[in-house]
């Protein structure tokens, strides 16, 4: 049986709870979901309690099922390596404040990156909202 998110990439970049559990949805309806961590890991790994790789319990829950990939957007080199993946991806989940991807990626508007490959239109998912004072 071919499950319905079957052939959708999904570039993961939100932490805690909520956007991990989303993501694991999605892996779950058979979307390949990359996680992307910065280089110092995700912080739900060393949430008690853990098992006996050194991780969370939690962090396992949370992650089964997905690939991962270390990015620091701060670096040019990780950018570009982004830039590069992102073609080949049909949804990005983050996180960020209003404003942190679009400053990491060094472009004034997200919307400059939805159509990078013609084949595919780009979804952004956000979850934190763009109203700020």
């Amino acid at each position: 049986m071919t499950l319905p998110l079957h052939g959708v990439t999904v570039l993961d970049f939100s932490r805690l709870y909520p956007g991990p559990f989303a993501s694991l949805m999605l892996a779950d309806m058979g979307a390949t979901v990359i996680k992307i961590e910065d280089p110092s890991g995700d912080g739900v790994r060393h949430y008690p309690p853990l098992y006996s790789d050194g991780n969370s319990i939690k962090f396992h829950a949370l992650n089964r099922g997905k690939q991962s990939l270390v990015f620091n957007l701060k670096q040019e080199q990780d950018r570009k390596r982004f830039l590069e993946l992102l073609p080949t991806v049909d949804v990005v989940l983050e996180s960020f404040r209003p404003g942190v991807l679009e400053k990491l990626l060094n472009v004034k508007k997200i919307e400059e990156l939805y159509n990078v490959n013609p084949k595919r239109k780009l979804i952004n998912l956000k979850l934190t909202s763009s109203y700020y004072r």
